[in-house]
């Protein structure tokens, strides 16, 4: 049914147009599911639940140079360790 589906990943912050940056491999099936998705932060200290829905914008090799660019400066952060 496209609905989205509860997925662990991880939030890499804000793009400077605030959507958020969350990284996958784009050989994964959350990639091929939907289009869809939704997210649930949850605050222990102040035991607040924020969540909202929205569309995904994958970001590969062949997308807009700015989006490109967000993508090179990402993954050029991670660390091996």
């Amino acid at each position: 049914n496209n609905a989205p589906r509860c997925r662990t990943v991880v939030f890499r912050g804000f793009a400077p147009d605030g959507r958020l940056k969350i990284i996958t491999d784009n050989r994964s099936a959350k990639v091929k599911e939907s289009r869809r998705v939704e997210v649930c932060w949850w605050f222990s200290q102040s035991s607040e639940q924020y969540r909202f829905a929205g569309d995904i914008t994958y970001v590969g090799g062949d997308g807009l140079e700015e989006d490109a660019a967000l993508r090179k400066q990402q993954w050029g952060n991670l660390s091996d360790k």
